[in-house]
């Protein structure tokens, strides 16, 4: 399955109404071993589990899906201006599922190839005309299907689908109607959660059962006129969820939390925002591991400047603001919570304006923001980060050591202001420009115009001896670019 963490944004390009997601983005697998020499494709070493790419690797500008270290082109070949948008692999590891317009140019549809029978797709959205589209999916955490948004059946009317791999060819339309796209499925996979517009001109918060059945249950709780639910996410228990809305006072945009057991008794989880004219929560918050506190970005002391805050998800919350001091014109700009719960590594340029860096900052007892990386200064700034799956390392993308030259950097989550470059040598004016690090944190997969500028490849390296990088993906046509890859 694809997971984005909070501390990465989706690079995107909007066409047709619809995301083309290229998932150059932070993900986890499982691999295992480390690699050994340098340089070049290695076909077939050291991956015990699927890698799969983004690249126009045959045809220049037509994208197409490849095997890592292989170069083995998993899709049907495709021509013109046909193209591979979003991906995921299959949580088995068996497949991967995605959007493309393979079968009709400019008309997206939704397959699923085996990586045992590479070339051989399977279609498993149903018949789609000239002017609709599938525009998202999310696969079942259990891996027994996936969930798919689309104007299947209507143009123009965006709905909900299921589809299990047991029945591949039998879609089952969820009768919801989400207006804004926003849809998840349940951690145990038993139940889709959306924001819909019921037809009173509002957006408020769902749920569908996948087994039918079942009412649609509206879980969020009265809107107040004007007011929408923007964003929610659901907690790791599955039972909690958090949204953010203008339930209370419309366009004062605030953080609830809600039980399926008691869908519409919200409960705010910030603090009072009618003491700041202009104060707003965010839309990136996330759920602890274990289900019992959100941390959430808001201007909730100082209307303009964002921090970071964390509630307790309970009846009568408890808050505390956990970032360092910040002075107007500096923000927290994004944050990640360690896989472990134990600590939270937020960016911002706390410091020095426009100099973003990143702090960490312990959970339990809640302790004092501590600087992550050795000392940066203007213009030099970390561009994204993450967190290794064991909590072990901070994984960042920074100009750290030359301006405008951004590398791929590592950080002991319990020795900070060293940093290590993780990375292989890079061509003059080359970038690291997106990473993912393995499910068992032994290697990290990185994008890069490494080898030759302005040519984006696939590496690997290991975490925590990065002796040389290997080049994961196949040999590319003049011009041909690798843009995002998954686990």
């Amino acid at each position: 399955n694809t997971m984005i963490p909070n501390s990465i944004l989706a690079q995107g390009t909007t066409m047709k109404t619809r995301m083309w997601s290229w998932l150059a983005l932070p993900f986890t697998l499982l691999l295992s071993g480390c690699p050994d020499g340098g340089g070049g494709l290695v076909p077939g070493a050291l991956l015990s589990s699927p890698v799969v790419y983004r690249a126009d690797q045959d045809t220049n500008d037509v994208f197409e899906l490849y095997m890592a270290s292989s170069g083995t082109k998993l899709t049907p070949p495709l021509s013109g201006l046909q193209n591979v948008t979003t991906f995921a692999v299959l949580p088995d590891k068996s497949g991967v599922v995605y959007i493309a317009d393979q079968d009709n140019n400019d008309v997206f549809e939704l397959y699923l190839v085996r990586f045992a029978a590479p070339g051989s797709s399977t279609k498993l959205s149903g018949a789609i005309a000239g002017t609709q589209d599938v525009d998202q999916f999310v696969l079942l955490p259990n891996g027994s299907g996936v969930v798919y948004l689309a104007d299947q059946d209507t143009p123009g009317t965006k709905e909900l689908y299921f589809v299990s791999f047991s029945s591949v060819g039998t879609q089952t339309r969820l009768l919801a109607q989400p207006s804004g796209g926003a849809f998840d499925v349940s951690p145990d996979s038993s139940a889709v959660f959306y924001i819909a517009n019921s037809g009173s001109g509002q957006n408020e918060l769902f749920r569908v059962l996948l087994s039918g059945g079942n009412p649609i249950l509206l879980i969020s709780g009265p809107l107040t006129g004007g007011g929408n639910v923007t964003h929610f996410k659901i907690a790791p228990n599955g039972t909690t969820i958090v949204y953010r809305a203008d339930q209370r006072v419309n366009e004062r945009f605030e953080l609830f939390y809600v039980t399926t057991s008691s869908p519409g008794s919200s409960v705010t989880l910030n603090g009072d925002l009618a003491l700041v004219p202009g104060g707003d929560v965010n839309t990136t918050f996330a759920i602890t591991p274990n289900s019992g506190a959100v941390l959430y970005q808001a201007d909730e002391t100082t209307d303009g400047i964002v921090e970071l805050y964390r509630a307790t998800i309970a009846a009568s919350p408890v808050r505390n603001k956990i970032n360092g001091i910040l002075v107007v014109g500096r923000n927290v700009s994004s944050f990640a919570i360690a896989p472990n719960g134990a600590f939270v590594i937020y960016k911002a340029d706390q410091d020095i304006i426009g100099v973003q860096e990143l702090y960490r900052v312990v959970l339990s007892p809640l302790g004092p923001a501590q600087k992550v990386n050795p000392v940066i200064v203007a213009p030099k700034s970390v561009q994204s980060f993450g967190i290794a799956p064991d909590s072990g390392a901070i994984i960042y993308i920074a100009d750290e050591i030359t301006a405008g030259e951004h590398e791929l950097h590592r950080v002991s989550s319990s020795v900070l202001g060293t940093s290590t470059i993780l990375n292989g040598t890079l061509t003059a004016g080359g970038n690291v420009t997106s990473f993912g690090v393995l499910s068992d944190s032994s290697m990290v997969f990185y994008l890069a115009d490494q080898a030759t500028l302005g040519v984006t490849e696939l590496y690997r390296v290991a975490v925590a001896s990065p002796t040389s990088s290997i080049q994961s993906n196949g040999p590319l046509i003049s011009g041909g670019n690798v843009t995002g890859f998954a686990f």
